[in-house]
């Protein structure tokens, strides 16, 4: 029942309309009826309808399909070779003496797994020794030891970054990343000094730095770190001592040659 009567309105509608047109189109006798035959009238109601479907405005064009993301192996998470070459800068300490000045170049070659790495360094580092005043033996002007010196580096270290962010891995595009992380490792230094003598002693290095880096097939970029160096000094008696206002003598720290360096280098991998 409710469907016919749409339809019925529906109808009346139409009818309605057509006959607006017709009036338009032919006019109104003086009873208000179309001046025109029957057969005018539709022909006058057709052509009204076209007009006014005509009239309509365009539809809007369609929204294009969103484009197809093809995303590609994430190379960053499988296991790659991973090296670098950089410059250090700072200062350091030799048995309590400081060295004037520490400038060394650094070579790293390792394995990287995501956000861990491992990696084996070589450095080699021009230092600058002035030593303690010497007297003279006959009672002459007293003497100053300084010298020269090459100090080479064996180490291996261990880094983890703990913020890591990158665009995703769109087949044939190029990634970008950048890190935040921080290192811990160990090694072996050998200072040959110029006017004689060889240093031989251990260590180890804390560091925390960034990176910047590109990766298509390979990865390459741009790093910045600050590391402190805790060498092992050979000069110290182990007796119990007071270096200062003290409430308890204890052993001097055998560890306490320290090296404050900054770092900057070119990492890269497969």
């Amino acid at each position: 029942m409710g469907l016919a009567a749409v339809t019925l309105a529906s109808s009346a509608r139409a009818d309605a309309l057509d006959d607006a047109i017709a009036r338009e189109v032919c006019g109104t006798t003086a009873s208000g009826d179309p001046a025109c035959t029957v057969g005018a009238q539709a022909a006058a109601a057709f052509a009204g309808r076209q007009k006014h479907d005509d009239e309509r405005p365009p539809a809007p064009p369609a929204a294009p399909p969103d484009p197809v993301v093809v995303l590609g192996p994430d190379l960053e998470r499988d296991l790659h070779w991973a090296g670098a070459v950089a410059i250090q800068l700072g200062s350091a300490k030799v048995d309590g003496q400081d060295l004037d000045y520490v400038v060394g170049v650094t070579a790293a070659g390792g394995i990287q797994l995501d956000r861990l790495s491992v990696l084996g360094e070589y450095t080699v580092s021009g230092v600058e020794f002035h030593g303690t005043v010497v007297a003279s033996p006959r009672g002459g002007m007293p003497t100053v030891s300084d010298t020269d010196g090459v100090m080479q580096r064996l180490g291996l270290v261990a880094r983890y970054a703990f913020v890591k962010g990158a665009t995703p891995p769109e087949l044939g595009a190029v990634r970008s990343i950048g890190e935040l992380w921080i290192e811990a490792g160990a090694g072996e230094q050998h200072t040959a000094w110029d006017k004689g003598g060889v240093l031989e002693r251990p260590d180890f290095t804390l560091g925390v730095g960034m990176t910047g880096a590109l990766r298509g097939l390979h990865r390459n970029g741009m790093s910045a770190a600050f590391r402190v160096y805790f060498a092992h000094r050979t000069d110290l008696d182990p007796t119990p001592t007071c270096s200062a206002p003290c409430t308890e003598a204890t052993p001097p720290a055998p560890w306490s040659d320290r090296a404050f360096m900054i770092e900057v280098g070119y990492p890269f991998g497969g």
